[in-house]
C-alpha cells in the first residue's frame, strides 16, 4: 500500500516512513509544546523564588543572631525585672490589679458593716500607699527595660548608618566606572554632564550633618522670634 512519500509498506516488513513524508512536521526535531513552554517557565519562576526566599532566610538568621548575641549579655537581674515588666503589661495584670482594688474597698465596707470600723478609711490611705509603691517598682523596671532597649537601638542604627555609607560608597563607585566607560565608548558622544558628575563625588558625613543642623536652627530661629 502506497503511503505519503513514496513509501510503500510490504506484506512481510514493517512500514518506515520517512521525515519528509509529512512536511508539516519539523523533522525529526520535536518543538516544545505550549504546555511545556508554561511549565518551564513556572520553573524558572519557583527558581527565582526560592533563590529571593533562600536570600531573605539568610538575612532574617543575621538578624537572629545578632539578637541571639545581645540576649546573651543580659544579666540573670536584668532578665527578672524584664519579666516582671512584660507582666506588669499585661491585660490580665490590669484587670487582677483592678479587682484587687475593688475587693480592698468591698472588704473594707464590709468589716464597717460587721464591726462598726474600718480597716482602712477612706480615702484609703493604705490602698493609696500599696498603689503608689506598685507605680514606683513598675516605672522602675519600664525605665530599666528601656534603659537597655536604647542600648540595642543604638547599636542597631550605628550599624544601619555602616551600612547605608557603603551602600553609597559602592553606588558612587559604580558610577565613576560608567561614566568612564562612556567616556571610553567611541560610539558614544562625549558630552558634560553635571548631574552625573555630583552623584560621582563621595558624600561627606560631617558636612551633612551640620547641613542639617544648620537648616533645623534656621528653622527654629524665626519661630523663637
Amino acid at each position: 500500500m502506497p503511503l505519503p512519500g513514496g513509501t510503500a509498506c510490504g506484506a512481510y516488513g514493517p512500514c518506515v516512513v520517512p521525515p519528509q513524508a509529512f512536511p508539516d512536521e519539523p523533522g525529526s526535531v520535536m518543538q516544545p509544546s505550549y504546555r511545556e513552554q508554561q511549565e518551564q517557565e513556572e520553573q524558572d519562576e519557583q527558581a527565582q523564588q526560592n533563590a529571593v526566599g533562600k536570600a531573605i532566610e539568610a538575612n532574617l538568621d543575621k538578624i537572629d543572631l545578632f539578637a541571639q548575641r545581645q540576649d546573651r549579655k543580659i544579666s540573670v537581674e536584668q532578665r527578672i525585672i524584664e519579666r516582671i515588666c512584660l507582666i506588669f503589661g499585661t491585660p490580665r495584670f490590669f484587670i487582677l490589679f483592678l479587682a484587687a482594688c475593688v475587693l480592698w474597698i468591698a472588704a473594707d465596707y464590709v468589716d464597717f458593716g460587721i464591726s462598726g470600723g474600718f480597716f482602712d478609711a477612706p480615702p484609703f490611705s493604705e490602698l493609696q500607699g500599696v498603689v503608689s509603691f506598685m507605680g514606683v517598682l513598675i516605672t522602675i523596671a519600664v525605665l530599666i527595660r528601656q534603659n537597655r532597649l536604647a542600648r540595642v537601638e543604638g547599636h542597631r542604627a550605628h550599624l544601619e548608618l555602616q551600612v547605608n555609607l557603603l551602600a553609597e560608597q559602592k553606588t558612587t563607585k559604580i558610577i565613576q566606572l560608567l561614566e568612564e566607560l562612556r567616556r571610553d565608548m567611541p560610539d558614544v558622544r562625549n558630552r558634560s554632564d553635571e548631574h552625573a558628575e555630583t552623584l560621582q563625588e563621595i558624600v561627606n558625613p560631617d558636612a551633612v550633618l551640620q547641613a542639617i543642623e544648620a537648616r533645623r536652627e534656621n528653622g527654629e530661629a524665626p519661630e523663637q522670634q
